[in-house]
């Protein structure tokens, strides 16, 4: 109840993206949340959400964790669908960066 309370308030609305929020964030490491995440069965169209809420979470740090950069690795090996859902999304947040403040950078 105590993550999905928080998915709620980082505005992370749909079931997918606050089942994605608690699996990642009440994992113990990044296996475990892999494990977590597959267990969701999301669909192929789905999986954009996860990396979404991938780049949130890792978004959201104060500094780097390495965490998410090896979750995001093991989704990539395990499926293919993920390696593009990645690059989609990059794109976009790169797309993005000329608008945000330079505080947010």
């Amino acid at each position: 109840a105590r993550l999905l309370s928080l998915a709620a308030e980082q505005r992370l609305s749909t079931e997918v993206r606050k089942a994605v929020f608690v699996a990642i964030m009440g994992s113990d490491d990044y296996i475990h949340a892999f494990d977590r995440i597959s267990k969701l069965k999301v669909k192929k169209a789905q999986k954009a959400e996860v990396v979404r809420v991938l780049m949130h979470c890792c978004g959201a740090e104060a500094t780097f964790n390495a965490f998410y950069a090896l979750l995001a690795a093991r989704l990539c090996s395990a499926h293919r669908e993920y390696k593009f859902a990645f690059h989609f999304a990059m794109w976009d947040a790169f797309k993005q960066l000329h608008d945000a403040p330079l505080n947010k950078v």
